[in-house]
């Protein structure tokens, strides 16, 4: 399992970090990345940042030579579902956590053709 560092988003240069993610290889496959640990700070949520970021996510797994993606997302997290809709993720299954209860959907996105 390779681990790529934790990246912070900086809006177009402007020195000011508004969110973050991390990228995991998933084990035995390493052309698949695990896409994890994506947040937006609480104080630039709201502000049309988080399609942005996903696509700058969606490049930086293109530019490290993965051929697809793998995130999972509460199903009550309204504003992460609709950022993955319209950046192209396709949900592959949903289920109730059994530590928290909650519905978690397991999206992916294919990078090549």
């Amino acid at each position: 399992m390779s681990r790529i560092p934790q990246y912070d988003w900086d809006k177009m240069g402007q020195g000011y970090t508004y969110g973050s993610y991390e990228f995991t290889t998933l084990p035995g496959c390493s052309q698949v990345v695990v896409s994890h640990g994506v947040f937006i700070y609480e104080e630039y949520r709201g502000k049309g940042m988080s399609k942005g970021a996903a696509i700058e996510r969606i490049h930086s797994a293109e530019e490290h030579g993965y051929d697809a993606m793998v995130c999972t997302v509460d199903m009550n997290n309204e504003p992460q579902l609709k950022t993955l809709a319209k950046t192209g993720w396709v949900k592959a299954c949903e289920f109730k956590s059994r530590k928290t209860g909650h519905r978690v959907g397991i999206f992916t996105m294919v990078l090549t053709e």
